[in-house]
């Protein structure tokens, strides 16, 4: 016969499971509106969707992102959202809205080459980066 897939785990066996202490699970459960285990005469019970939940949770921790910010990456992945994608469209936005102010401003005291402008611009911020890594020269990439 086949096993039986359990449907709820005790604090205890979800703790042993991920190694986590019972103070972390208890903590998460606070501040991490997703995961809310059953409780039944005062004992946790975790269904499959909370150690889903867990999973998640742990894998954003080792990526350094705060439990304040957790309950909201959980919510646009519920969601289908690519907080990564969104993230990086917002800045675009962001970076293509400035460029214009600043484009806007110059042109005020001199005529500008947009296309030009924004080539040199380019060049200039990733030889500015070269160097903030160390990479004078780029000496600094094969040396270092």
């Amino acid at each position: 016969m086949g096993e039986i897939k359990r449907t709820y785990y005790s604090i205890r066996e979800v703790s042993e499971m991920f190694s986590l202490p019972y103070g972390t699970l208890r903590f998460w459960e606070k501040e991490i509106k997703q995961l809310k285990p059953h409780t039944e005469h005062q004992t946790r019970f975790y269904s499959e969707k909370d150690l889903e939940v867990i999973r998640r949770i742990i894998y954003l921790r080792s990526q350094n992102v705060p439990v304040a910010d957790i309950s909201r990456r959980l919510t646009l992945d519920s969601k289908g959202v690519d907080t990564r994608r969104s993230a990086y469209e917002l800045l675009q936005g962001i970076r293509e809205e400035l460029l214009q102010v600043y484009l806007d401003a110059l042109r005020e005291y001199m005529p500008v080459d947009e296309r030009h402008f924004r080539e040199r611009l380019r060049l200039f911020v990733l030889f500015r980066m070269l160097q903030v890594l160390g990479c004078y020269g780029y000496r600094g990439l094969w040396e270092g």
